[in-house]
C-alpha cells in the first residue's frame, strides 16, 4: 500500500516522543511528606492531594489552609483543577467546609476559612495495588486558636478503575466527628457541603449543566441523586458527573449554577457530642461532552446498590456573567483590556423574565439517549425570544455555485476555480487529498435539518471519493466510499483508504481491490471522542504531522503506523476543529473565537516529567486581533443581540455586532491551513 512521503526532518523531531513504561492498570502512590501525596496510575499523575500547612507567614497560612485533592488531565501533566489564589481562592479542587458551623453557641466559618484552619495531622491508612488506590488523611478543623478544634475529620478518597467514557473515578468519604461539643452544620449550597472546582481559567460562556429531573431548577430542587457538569479548558472539554450517594442526609441542595464550574452537594444536619456524621460522593472526571443518562443513571445505580430507571433529564447552560466575580471579572477585563479585544457584557433581565426565559421548550429529542442530552443542552441557550434588530437584515437568496463564484472578492493575480458542488456532494465538512489527487470528502448530512434536529440520529452521513478523470482540475467521477455513517466529523486520506471519525469511533477504510469502495475497516480507537455529544466540541481533524503522528483537534491522544499496526499515546490536548503543520513540522490549530495559535515546542516532550505544570511554549496565541469584516450583515452569529454598552466609568463595551449587523470579531473559526507550497 502507499503511504505519504515523510519530511526529511522526522528524524529529530522523533526524539522527543516519549513512552511512559508502567504496568498496565497498576495505581502507585507518592509521598511528599508536608506538601502532597500523588495518585499515579500506569506512571501518569491523575491527582494530587494537597495536605502541607505552614504558619511561616500569613501568606502561606493563606495557600495551605485547608486540604484539597487537585485532579489531573488525562495525560497526567497538569491539574484540571483549581488551587490558592485567583478567584475565590477558598474554592480549591475537590474541597469540603460550611460557612456556619455552630459549636458552643458561637458560629465559625470554615469553607472561606475566616479565623481557622483544616489542618492535615497524618494519614491514617494509605494502600496501592493493580486495580485501586486509597488513603485516609486526618484532618483537625480548628477553632480560633490553632490548637482549639471543633471537629475531627477522617478524610478517605479511592481511586477506582474508570467506566468508559471516564479516564478517573474518584470516591470521597468525609467522616467528622463532634470533639467540642454538639455541632450544627448549616449554610447554604453556595458556600458549604463537598464540592468540585475546575481551574481558573475556565471559559464561563461554555459551561453547562445536566439535572436527573424534567423541568429542572437547581436553585430549589432538592435531592438530587446524581448531576452534571460540562467546562472548557484551554479548548479542550471537560465533564464531571457527581454521584450524590444515599446514605448521605436527605433533602441535599445542589449548587450546579455557576458559569465558573464550581458545583457540588450542601447537606445541613446536627452531630451530637463525640458523634459523627459521614458524607460520600463519587467523582467521574470525563475528558469530552457528559455521558448519556442512561450510563450516569446505571454508574450511580451501582454505586448506591439500586435498581432505579433512568430519570428524564433537564440541560441548561450555565448562568453566564451573574456570579457577583463574573460581573467583577467584566468590569476588569474590560477597563484592563484594549478597546477593540474588550468582552461583551450581558445586561440582566428583569427576574420574571430571566424566569421565563430559563424554562425548557417543548421540544422532540432524538431517539438516542446520548443526543438527545446533546440536543437538550443546544436548546437550552440564552439569549432574548425576540432579539431587537438595528439594522436590515439582506433577502435570504439561494445560489448556484456558479452564481456564488460571482460575489468573490479576492487580491489582484489569483482566481477561483469550482471543484466541486452538489449534487456531487452534500453537506461537506471536511475533505482529505489522496497521493492520486483523489479528494475524500465527509458529509454530515443529518445535521441540523432543522431547529429539532429531526432524524440527527440516522446513519446518513457518508465519505464520496471524488476524482478528475480528464485532467481539467473539475472532479467529475464521484463514488460513495463509506455509508451509513452516524454524524462523521473528519476524514484523512491514508494508503488505500481514509481514516475516519465517527464519534466514538476512528476508523481506517480501505479499498483493497480498487473499485473505489470501502470493503475493510479497522477500528483504531474506540475512545476517539463521545457518541452524541456537540460537533463543535469534538475531536476532529485527523492529521499526518512530520514526526510520524497522527495528531487530532481536541484530543489528547496521538496515534502512529508501526511494524503493520497503528499505535497510540498520550499527548495534550489543542485547538477545536482543524489542524495543520508548517515546513518544520509545528502544529497550528485555533478555536471559535481565536483565530490561530501554534506549538512552539513539541508538546509531546512535555510529558517527561509528569509534576512539571508550567508548559511554556504550547498554545502561543499567532494572531491577537481578532477582528473580522464580512462582506454583510451577519445576523445569524453567536450571541448576536449583545450591544455595545458602556460601563459605569464609561468604558465602552463591545457587543457582538457593528451598526450594520456585520461581525466585529471571529466567533465560528475553524479549519486553519498553512500554504507550503511556492506559487503564492
Amino acid at each position: 500500500m502507499n503511504f505519504p512521503k515523510l519530511h526529511p526532518t522526522l528524524a529529530c523531531l522523533a526524539l522527543v516522543s516519549l513512552r511512559v513504561a508502567a504496568s498496565a492498570g497498576s495505581f502507585a502512590l507518592q509521598d511528599h511528606p508536608g506538601e502532597s501525596l500523588e495518585v499515579l496510575r500506569d506512571g501518569k499523575v491523575i491527582a494530587r492531594y494537597m495536605d502541607g500547612h505552614d504558619l511561616s507567614s500569613p501568606a502561606r497560612q493563606a495557600e495551605t489552609y485547608k486540604p484539597f485533592l487537585h485532579v489531573f488531565d488525562p495525560a497526567g501533566t497538569a491539574p484540571i483543577t483549581k488551587g490558592a489564589g485567583g478567584s475565590y481562592t477558598h474554592h480549591r479542587g475537590i474541597f469540603i467546609g460550611w460557612n456556619k458551623i455552630g459549636v458552643g453557641g458561637k458560629v465559625y466559618d470554615r469553607w472561606h476559612m475566616k479565623g481557622g484552619d483544616q489542618v492535615h495531622v497524618k494519614f491514617l491508612a494509605q494502600e496501592a495495588s493493580g486495580d485501586r488506590a486509597s488513603f485516609t488523611s486526618l484532618v483537625r478543623w480548628t477553632g480560633q486558636r490553632q490548637e482549639d478544634t471543633l471537629l475531627e475529620e477522617e478524610r478517605t478518597l479511592t481511586f477506582l478503575p474508570a467506566p468508559a467514557p471516564a479516564y478517573a473515578m474518584i470516591d470521597m468519604v468525609s467522616k467528622l466527628k463532634a470533639v467540642a461539643g454538639e455541632t450544627v452544620l448549616e449554610g447554604d449550597p453556595e458556600h458549604s457541603g463537598l464540592h468540585f472546582r475546575p481551574a481558573d481559567d475556565v471559559e464561563r460562556e461554555k459551561t453547562a449543566y445536566l439535572y436527573p429531573v424534567e423541568n429542572a431548577n437547581a436553585h430549589r430542587d432538592r435531592g438530587y441523586p446524581w448531576f452534571g457538569e460540562s467546562f472548557t479548558l484551554k479548548g479542550q472539554r471537560y465533564s464531571v458527573v457527581y454521584l450524590n450517594h444515599p446514605a448521605n442526609p436527605p433533602g441535599a441542595a445542589a449548587s450546579a449554577y455557576r458559569d465558573y464550574a464550581r458545583f457540588g452537594a450542601f447537606w445541613k444536619t446536627t452531630i451530637p457530642a463525640q458523634g459523627a456524621a459521614e458524607f460520600r460522593a463519587r467523582f467521574l472526571v470525563i475528558a469530552g461532552e457528559l455521558p448519556a443518562p442512561e450510563l450516569i443513571q446505571k454508574a450511580w445505580n451501582e454505586y448506591a446498590g439500586a435498581n432505579h430507571p433512568v430519570p428524564k433529564v433537564t440541560a441548561k447552560p450555565a448562568e453566564f456573567g451573574k456570579s457577583p466575580d463574573s460581573k467583577k471579572k467584566a468590569a476588569e477585563e474590560a477597563v484592563t483590556k484594549p478597546a477593540e479585544e474588550a468582552e461583551p457584557v450581558v445586561s440582566e433581565a428583569p427576574e420574571s423574565a430571566a424566569a421565563e426565559a430559563a424554562k425548557p421548550a417543548g421540544v422532540t429529542l432524538s431517539r438516542d439517549p446520548a443526543i438527545a442530552a446533546a440536543q437538550s443542552a443546544k436548546r437550552a441557550g440564552g439569549g432574548p425570544e425576540t432579539p431587537v434588530l438595528h439594522f436590515r437584515p439582506p433577502a435570504p437568496r439561494v445560489l448556484t455555485a456558479q452564481e456564488e463564484m460571482k460575489t468573490f472578492k479576492i487580491a489582484p493575480g489569483f482566481k477561483v476555480e469550482l471543484v466541486a458542488s452538489e449534487p456531487m456532494i452534500e453537506s461537506p465538512v471536511a475533505i482529505s487529498w489522496d497521493d492520486q489527487g483523489r479528494m475524500y470528502v465527509c458529509e454530515m448530512r443529518s445535521y441540523m435539518h432543522d431547529v429539532d434536529a429531526t432524524d440527527e440520529d440516522l446513519p446518513s452521513g457518508r465519505i464520496s471519493r471524488l476524482e478528475d478523470t480528464n485532467g481539467d482540475g473539475v472532479m467529475d467521477k464521484s463514488t460513495v466510499f463509506a455509508d451509513k455513517l452516524l454524524m462523521p466529523r473528519s476524514v484523512m486520506a491514508l494508503g488505500d483508504g481514509a481514516v475516519v471519525s465517527e464519534p466514538p469511533l476512528l476508523i481506517w477504510f480501505r479499498d483493497t481491490d480498487g473499485d473505489g469502495v470501502a470493503d475493510k475497516k479497522e477500528i483504531i480507537s474506540d475512545k476517539y471522542a463521545t457518541k452524541g455529544g456537540q460537533p463543535e466540541h469534538m475531536a476532529n481533524s485527523p492529521t499526518w504531522m512530520m514526526d510520524n503522528w497522527i495528531a487530532s483537534a481536541g484530543h489528547n491522544v496521538r496515534y502512529r503506523w508501526q511494524q503493520g499496526k497503528f499505535r497510540s499515546e498520550e499527548t495534550t490536548p489543542s485547538g477545536q476543529w482543524g489542524r495543520t503543520q508548517d515546513d518544520w513540522g509545528r502544529q497550528f490549530y485555533n478555536s471559535n473565537s481565536d483565530l490561530l495559535r501554534t506549538d512552539l515546542f513539541p508538546p509531546a516532550s512535555y510529558l517527561r516529567n509528569p509534576r512539571l505544570t508550567e508548559r511554556t511554549g504550547i498554545g502561543f496565541q499567532v494572531m491577537r486581533d481578532q477582528t473580522c469584516w464580512p462582506a454583510g450583515p451577519t445576523p445569524g452569529v453567536n450571541r448576536g443581540y449583545l450591544e455595545d454598552a458602556k460601563k459605569p466609568d464609561g468604558t465602552l463595551v463591545k457587543g457582538t455586532l457593528r451598526p450594520d449587523g456585520s461581525l466585529q470579531n471571529v466567533t465560528a473559526t475553524c479549519g486553519p491551513a498553512i500554504y507550503r507550497g511556492d506559487l503564492f
